[in-house]
């Protein structure tokens, strides 16, 4: 039997108010109580701004911000359907959903398989993003045989996190 638990609760409204919290963060509540109280703040435009490694903004990146009460614990609002957002052609995009608090803890979550986040920068009034593109990848393959006869094969494959980050990646690799 599968077991399932309450993790998340997140409320909105069509006049942009969000609340929410987990389930495992302090303060303490019970995934098991028959009521919930969520608490809702106002939120605002948040702008955000993406741009490649040489400073040229970046059209088409799709992103949700993660947004939590300050530490120490990091409460997670949970996220609003619809709350991705895409940059237009000057790299902005606007995050309709950021709490109007005295302070935010958030991160940028890139929803893109395109473009890999190398730095972000949190403003008074914007997020800054600086993207790469994913590494490229060379898939190279060979079989052993004699006179046209298969008599085996191998495959290795090796992943770099940060190769990924960074969009780039110094490993060569030989089999002799």
């Amino acid at each position: 039997m599968v077991s399932e638990k309450l993790g998340t609760l997140t409320a909105w409204t069509t006049t942009r108010l969000l609340g929410g919290f987990q389930f495992s963060q302090k303060p303490e509540r019970k995934p098991s109580a028959s009521e919930h109280m969520i608490d809702l703040v106002e939120c605002e435009n948040r702008v955000i701004h993406v741009v490649d490694k040489d400073g040229w903004p970046v059209e088409g990146v799709r992103i949700r911000l993660q947004v939590a009460t300050p530490g120490p614990y990091h409460n997670y609002f949970g996220n609003p359907d619809g709350c991705d957002v895409v940059t237009k052609a000057a790299g902005l995009a606007k995050y309709r959903w950021f709490p109007k608090l005295k302070e935010v803890f958030y991160y940028a979550e890139l929803r893109d398989s395109a473009w890999k986040l190398q730095s972000q920068s949190n403003k008074d009034d914007r997020v800054e993003i600086v993207v790469n593109r994913p590494a490229e990848r060379i898939r190279v393959g060979a079989s052993v045989s004699r006179g046209g006869e298969f008599l085996g094969g191998l495959l290795v494959e090796a992943y770099s996190f940060q190769g990924e980050t960074e969009s780039s990646s110094e490993v060569r690799y030989a089999m002799v």
